[in-house]
């Protein structure tokens, strides 16, 4: 498991897909084309509902 700090507000996240999901949070994805590793696909899907995801 790989946990992450954001060290904008030091805040600490138990997994990274967590701390991503703050980051997209933070982004505007709505026009947005997400290229992911197709090893990530399922666990990072479920933070990004709706969204087309691309596989390289």
């Amino acid at each position: 498991m790989t946990k992450a700090t954001s060290y904008s507000d030091y805040h600490r996240y138990n997994d990274i897909n967590a701390f991503y999901h703050q980051v997209l949070l933070n982004l505007n994805t709505d026009s947005a084309r997400v290229y992911l590793d197709i090893d990530n696909v399922i666990d990072a899907s479920k933070y990004l509902p709706g969204k087309q995801i691309f596989n390289y």
